[in-house]
């Protein structure tokens, strides 16, 4: 209805489109993500958003591209710094995921989601000594996220220290 009255309502086709995504429509939420950023170019959320939705739907080139132009609007988008280290990571690219990640916690140093991807690399690069020191950041930061406990022991666990392993599980 909003967009019948207001066909140029930027901030109707953002909301059309998380509805879409939500309803598993990504097409058409991306059009209507798309469209949003159209009438609001200069909008860093509305290009992250765009971002998502092609991450979504494997376009993971378009996704990195979408990110960095989210990020050339505004170099504060935690999310964006996340975002691309996420589709950095699932093309092998993990110093550079780590180098986003970084970038993410040093605007917002208690960012979970960096925290946890952070180390999950720093995990699967075999730096587990880093990894433990990077889940333990996290839990001081969130204590209620169960999935940094879980890792935390799978880094002590691959340290020999089952202990400590045994404790955080």
């Amino acid at each position: 209805r909003a967009l019948a009255l207001s066909p140029d309502f930027a901030d109707a086709h953002a909301g059309l489109a998380q509805a879409l995504r939500d309803a598993g429509e990504l097409d058409e939420a991306l059009a209507s993500s798309q469209r949003a950023l159209a009438l609001k170019p200069e909008s860093a959320v509305l290009q992250l958003s765009v971002g998502n939705l092609l991450r979504e739907k494997g376009f993971l080139d378009e996704a990195a591209a979408a990110y960095r132009a989210a990020l050339e609007r505004d170099p504060q988008l935690v999310e964006a710094h996340n975002n691309l280290g996420n589709v950095l990571r699932h093309k092998g690219r993990a110093d550079e995921a780590l180098a986003c990640y970084e970038r993410a916690l040093s605007v917002k140093p208690d960012f979970a989601e960096a925290l946890l991807n952070g180390a999950q690399v720093l995990r699967e690069q075999r730096r587990l000594a880093d990894a433990v020191s990077a889940y333990r950041l996290l839990i001081q930061a969130r204590p209620d996220m169960a999935e940094a406990h879980l890792d935390l022991g799978n880094a002590l666990k691959g340290m020999g220290d089952s202990q400590g392993a045994l404790a955080s599980y």
